[in-house]
């Protein structure tokens, strides 16, 4: 189920009295197994400036949820997680520029 969390509280500005709304996160996923903890799951493609920016503000805001960024792999057949994906495409990058050398 998604599940919206709140990252920054809205506000009105003190100078201009204009409101400015709250920064939101809304989860693809919350999984709550029985012991109660949390664990939050987004599907992604790719981590976006923005995402990146709120993943940060999220883990800040909620140390307590474990948090995962996850993107089906074709040729493994498996949803893996995305920081390993994309450390396993940095490390293939590596080995042909050796290669190439």
């Amino acid at each position: 189920r998604q599940v919206t969390y709140v990252l920054l509280e809205g506000f009105t500005h003190k100078l201009t009295g204009k409101k400015v709304r709250p920064i939101t996160y809304i989860a693809d996923f919350v999984v709550v197994d029985s012991d109660g903890c949390e664990l939050v799951v987004d599907v992604k493609g790719k981590k976006t400036p923005e995402f990146r920016l709120k993943e940060k503000m999220f883990l800040a805001k909620y140390p307590d949820k474990e948090f995962v960024c996850v993107q089906y792999d074709e040729s493994a057949k498996e949803w893996r997680n995305l920081d390993e994906i994309e450390k396993d495409k940095r490390a293939r990058k590596r080995a042909r520029a050796k290669k190439v050398s």
